[in-house]
């Protein structure tokens, strides 16, 4: 099976270090647990134009390289990687993509086949591409992601996903499909 899998918030713990660049730089008090939506803005205190500047200042400060590993993911895609082939696909600019290769390497070493970058953090007028365009192009037969405008747009191609649990992904009812996941363990079970 080959499985795309997304980077932040599922495997690479960026919020933590993300809320304390931003409490430091402009004295804010913002936790994970204040994240109940994918839209920085609120939290932020600055219109939705300005967020994407905000998050490349992050990823210019040192504070972007404290971010870990989601917990049990090392050892998650560790396993998958014996049976399964792994592609990270991220919405993450292309303008950090050395850094995410160093990161992956540094804690997932030679466990992806493909690393893509679509783009989707990026200003308005840089070229983008939607993960369900990668995911079809790459032949994905199952999608790892946190976020759902993502998982939704996956889920047209009919692909199945796993939607792994955040405070700012949570929704009554799922499509059909789209399997709420809440730690590696159980993706590991799942997948057993």
């Amino acid at each position: 099976m080959h499985i795309g899998i997304d980077i932040d918030s599922v495997i690479a713990e960026i919020v933590p270090p993300l809320f304390q660049f931003h409490n430091d730089a402009y004295k804010t008090k913002l936790k994970k647990s204040h994240q109940i939506s994918y839209d920085l803005s609120p939290r932020f205190q600055i219109p939705q134009e300005d967020v994407v500047d905000r998050v490349y200042e992050f990823y210019d400060s040192k504070y972007f390289d404290l971010i870990k590993p989601v917990r049990g993911s090392m050892q998650g895609i560790r396993e998958l990687s014996k049976k399964h082939k792994l592609s990270a696909i991220t919405s993450r600019p292309h303008y950090i993509e050395e850094k995410t290769i160093n990161w992956l390497e540094t804690y997932f070493p030679k466990q992806f086949s493909t690393i893509y970058h679509t783009n989707q953090v990026s200003p308005k007028n840089a070229p983008k591409k939607k993960k369900s365009e990668v995911g079809k192009n790459l032949g994905i037969n199952l999608f790892i992601d946190d976020h759902l405008e993502f998982v939704f747009d996956v889920a047209t191609l009919g692909i199945p996903i796993f939607l792994f649990n955040q405070p700012w992904n949570q929704i009554e009812t799922l499509p059909k499909g789209i399997t709420r996941v809440h730690s590696w363990k159980e993706i590991i079970g799942l997948l057993a």
